[in-house]
């Protein structure tokens, strides 16, 4: 992290990931269980609290591995300077053909946003996982080649030069708010932010943590408009959001101080606990078909016709999210999400810990050290902060199916010109 810190890029991956890494792994376990906020776990009294402390044993080994695949990787000189360092000139592609499937894919996604703002639907965007998927992939990209291209100097010519592409965005952004689906908002604004840093200008740390305040304001309004009892409603989005955030400065928020807002995080614990207790239960979940899946994940429909056809169940049977909502309501009730490390151990147990973060944290190095060398790697960076803050209350492994899609655009880009193969980049320090 202080790599990061040193070259001035506040906003990296491991930033982002070890702060939403310790709310959701040990700040329950620290600040919260025992104290009054601990009622905005609303479901704490069905978990067996015994695990806290091993968990916290299992998320710290798994933070330090993840560490020493870093360090081991990471290349940077005793002597070496940190400036700021600015993308000056990349190999730009094909830009039309892109831009092509930016469209076509946005298309796509708005008829199903809209479809689903019609019908009344909250809470999430049902049957759009390959959509939101592909358009955080080709998003980053589109956005990377045409700033690049363009040369934006500030942030003003920033806008105006990549509107055709955050337009679009824009109105995305409006319909998954009306729906009350956080996910694609809060990544294509971060891919948006650190485009930005990249290559047009660093930004000062005052400014990132306002911008973090702000986020998390509005992911918890949003929240808030998605619990509210009008939500579904005839009440208009932005009534609702300005109502949702109104009320996210209430009493509750001064009473339980910053554990009230950043409750989506710290409650992940839930996760943990109950997690690992399902694992002393039941032994391994499904190890050998969860590599089989996670393989074909990046092929639209594979992942459900090798699971239906090969392993005779569907697809929700080997996920370990289903897994935990099923035990959760066996025990009590409740619907909640995962925690990246104790999918992991349900899957492959402590080995399987060990050997993916360490190779998580080699893969991060790798795409530091040639930040700056080739525009694949570059996108990958922008994808890893972008997903930093979701990633530890969701799955690492989900990080593969649009990691793949952006060597595809990426490739896609190049395809047609031969000259972009062997030519080298220019940077400018």
């Amino acid at each position: 992290m202080s790599i990061e810190l040193k070259s001035k890029i506040y906003l990296s991956f491991n930033v982002l990931f070890f702060l939403s890494f310790f709310l959701t792994s040990f700040a329950y376990a620290i600040f919260v269980y025992g104290t009054p906020a601990e009622v905005l776990g609303s479901v704490s009294k069905h978990i067996n609290f015994d695990y806290l402390s091993k968990c916290s044993a299992l998320c710290l080994i798994a933070s330090s591995v993840y560490s020493y695949g870093y360090i081991r990787t990471v290349k940077i000189k005793k002597c070496e300077k940190y400036e700021e360092k600015k993308v000056k000139n990349y190999n730009i592609g094909n830009l039309k053909l892109l831009y092509s499937f930016y469209f076509l894919i946005f298309i796509l996604l708005f008829t199903l946003a809209f479809t689903a703002v019609i019908r009344g639907q909250h809470g999430f965007l049902e049957g759009g996982d390959l959509l939101v998927s592909l358009y955080e992939s080709v998003f980053p990209v589109t956005l990377l080649l045409t700033t690049v291209k363009r040369k934006p100097t500030n942030l003003f010519s920033y806008i105006l030069y990549n509107s055709t592409i955050l337009v679009p965005c824009l109105v995305l952004f409006l319909l998954f708010i009306k729906i009350g689906d956080r996910g694609l908002i809060l990544t294509c604004g971060l891919e948006i932010i650190v485009v930005y840093i990249l290559c047009v200008r660093r930004l000062r740390l005052l400014t990132i943590f306002s911008l973090m305040l702000v986020g998390v304001v509005m992911m918890f309004s949003i929240r808030q408009m998605r619990i509210s009892d009008d939500f579904s409603s005839s009440t208009s989005s932005v009534s609702s959001f300005t109502s949702a955030a109104s009320s996210s400065l209430s009493d509750a928020g001064i009473a339980y101080g910053a554990w009230y807002y950043l409750s989506d995080l710290t409650n992940i614990s839930h996760e943990l606990c109950l997690g690992y207790e399902y694992r002393s239960r039941n032994g391994l979940f499904h190890p050998f078909e969860e590599i089989v899946l996670n393989i074909c994940s990046p092929i639209p429909l594979l992942p459900s016709l090798v699971s239906n056809f090969i392993f005779d169940n569907p697809t929700s049977e080997y996920n370990t999210s289903e897994a935990l909502n099923k035990y959760m309501r066996s025990v009590g009730d409740g619907n909640f999400g995962n925690h990246c490390i104790i999918d992991l151990y349900m899957m492959w147990g402590l080995i399987g810990v060990i050997v993916v973060c360490s190779f998580f944290g080699y893969v991060v190095a790798s795409c530091y050290n040639r930040l700056y060398d080739d525009i694949l790697y570059t996108a990958l960076f922008v994808l890893l902060v972008s997903s930093a803050i979701y990633i530890p209350r969701n799955m690492i492994l989900s990080l593969i199916r649009p990691a793949v899609y952006i060597w595809f655009f990426v490739w896609l880009s190049r395809r047609h010109d031969k000259k972009i193969r062997t030519s080298k980049p220019v940077v400018e320090q």
